[in-house]
């Protein structure tokens, strides 16, 4: 007979364990069950719940078919299991009990805390937008398991709307917290993008993905594509300008302008005496009055 648990149990994570019999027929039935500790002797024993079995039919020494037999029980742990036993019996069809008890291997390790995931950015969420082509930091850090001697590790993907899970690069991990690379892309402007995060613990037990919230993430933004026409300089003569931004985000709503020429090697800034918007600033007439040729823009 053999009986396997995992080593690591978290408190409110169901653990399977599994209980084999062999050579046996007809099949026999098993039954599991958790007995308390003397630290725990006041508890109830904690009943075990049947989730498969299964039969193979194996040839014996002697010609005759044998059984093995497979099942697997699942338990919720609480923090009183710990140091309490698990004892499985097999119930063959006459009715007697064999208690199969080896306290060596079925001893239940301490019942730990469960980690707590969190992602965070090294921005504030609330400050000013971020530029299309920075590098952000993000950080994945597991509370409250600090202390179960179980390490974990954390690895990161980026999604933005429905293109494929772009793997960040982890560029440090100390205890339980760890820092990935995020490179902020046009396309994270105006698509809802978000990052997802793996736990595992000594790869023993795998936590649900976690993942960044909206409400977290920084504000990215694109400057766009800016062109300038009408450069034609006259002493005396008004400068028409015709500047036009496209592909910028979150869309323009004003453009300053702003007229400057070197003299004596002084950077001097000239009155912009008129300033028109067009429609959603693609567009901007500005006109100013030149005073020397040796004006730049």
């Amino acid at each position: 007979m053999r009986l396997d648990a995992p080593p690591l149990w978290l408190a409110g994570y169901p653990v399977n364990v599994t209980f084999e019999s062999f050579d046996s027929y007809p099949a026999p039935r098993h039954q599991c069950r958790i007995e308390a500790s003397a630290a725990a002797a006041a508890a109830t024993p904690w009943n075990m719940t049947l989730l498969s079995t299964t039969i193979e039919s194996v040839k014996g020494n002697l010609g005759a078919t044998l059984l093995n037999v497979k099942s697997v029980f699942a338990v919720q742990p609480v923090k009183e299991m710990t140091g309490s036993s698990v004892h499985c019996e097999v119930i063959p069809s006459t009715g007697i009990r064999i208690k199969f008890q080896e306290p060596w291997l079925f001893q239940i390790p301490t019942v730990t805390d469960p980690c707590i995931n969190s992602i965070t950015f090294s921005s504030n969420a609330n400050s000013n937008y971020l530029e299309a082509g920075q590098i952000e930091q993000v950080q994945v850090t597991s509370h409250r398991c600090e202390t179960s001697g179980w390490p974990v590790s954390h690895s990161c993907w980026l999604t933005v709307g429905s293109d494929a899970e772009l793997k960040l690069k982890k560029i440090s991990q100390t205890g339980f917290s760890s820092v990935h690379q995020l490179k902020l892309t046009k396309s994270m402007t105006n698509s809802d993008w978000q990052v997802r995060c793996q736990v595992n613990q000594s790869m023993q037990h795998q936590y649900p993905d976690v993942y960044s919230r909206k409400s977290d993430q920084p504000k990215v933004f694109f400057r766009g594509r800016t062109n300038l026409e009408g450069f034609d300089v006259e002493t005396n003569k008004l400068l028409s300008i015709n500047i036009s931004v496209s592909e910028a985000w979150p869309p323009i709503s004003s453009i300053v302008c702003q007229l400057f020429y070197f003299t004596k090697g002084q950077l001097e800034e000239v009155r912009v005496s008129r300033y028109i918007l067009y429609t959603l600033c693609e567009c901007v007439c500005v006109s100013a009055y030149i005073t020397s040729t040796s004006a730049r823009l």
